[in-house]
């Protein structure tokens, strides 16, 4: 049997960030109770915020993006297989 560890975390406005990095901002935009059709926000973020992984890229000059790092690569196996 498989097991499975959820290891992201929510991201949020004021959320802890690297030193230097821009902050989380969340701006309300369209709200329903000032008479627009809807309720919508505005995220800005910076890429490395919250739990992520860095591709080979990141750090290498001629290195793969993340989506030439097969899905396997990040599945944690014992020593016994699991």
């Amino acid at each position: 049997m498989s097991k499975y560890v959820e290891i992201g975390y929510p991201i949020y406005e004021g959320m802890p960030v690297y030193p230097g990095l821009p902050e989380v901002k969340l701006e309300p935009r369209e709200r329903l109770d000032k008479g627009d059709a809807w309720n919508g926000s505005v995220l800005s973020m910076y890429l490395h915020v919250g739990t992520h992984v860095d591709a080979p890229w990141h750090h290498l000059n001629n290195g793969k993006g993340i989506d030439a790092v097969p899905i396997e690569e990040f599945i944690y196996r014992n020593a016994s297989g699991i």
